[in-house]
């Protein structure tokens, strides 16, 4: 009997440890991202992750965020749906650079939602800016859409911007889980299908 408790103790402690975070590639992605609803704390579940990559370079790692209750629902209606959600890039590689980053992030946008931006131009222009200030590896980019005050922009912990709208939000992460995204082995990892 002692010997099942112990036994169900150890493996209580191993499963709660190992489940603090998943490993893709050498970066570790904690499986919970706290965000800010004013001034109210809650968070947000790991669904996926997954490396992006160009030819044989490994760029950045990507982790996608949502609510417990929104772990099984499609890409499109989490991309299109008023509900937080977050993606977080870990950037791998000195390829990626500034300009490189500005270029590949407008043709992400041209993948989500064609290349007539309409009303979005400025507010994406605008959200660009986030990439002029230098890239270095191991730079964190927290990518987080807060229902009813927009997307929040963070480099390294620090907040860069907020961008209102469910239009802008639908469009940005429609780069990554789109019908036709950045990468289509990296949407699949992230929705972890």
């Amino acid at each position: 009997m002692v010997r099942r408790i112990i036994l169900a103790i150890c493996l209580c402690l191993f499963t709660s440890t190992s489940a603090l975070a998943v490993e893709v590639g050498s970066i570790v992605i904690p499986d919970q991202l706290s965000i800010l609803h004013g001034k109210i704390q809650s968070s947000l579940s790991l669904r996926g992750a997954g490396v992006r990559k160009k030819f044989v370079y490994e760029l950045y790692v990507a982790g996608l965020y949502v609510n417990i209750a929104n772990k099984k629902i499609s890409a499109k209606q989490l991309s299109n749906g008023d509900e937080d959600m977050a993606i977080k890039l870990h950037i791998l590689s000195e390829m990626v650079t500034s300009k490189r980053m500005l270029k590949s992030t407008r043709d992400g946008f041209n993948k989500s939602i064609g290349s007539n931006w309409g009303d979005l131009s400025d507010t994406i222009i605008d959200f660009m800016d986030v990439f002029q200030g230098g890239i270095s590896v191991n730079d964190i980019y927290d990518l987080i859409y807060v229902k009813g005050e927009g997307t929040k922009i963070y480099k390294n912990g620090k907040l860069e911007k907020n961008i209102p709208g469910l239009k802008f939000k639908a469009a940005l992460f429609g780069i990554w889980l789109s019908e036709n995204p950045v990468q289509k082995s990296l949407k699949i990892k992230l929705l972890n299908y």
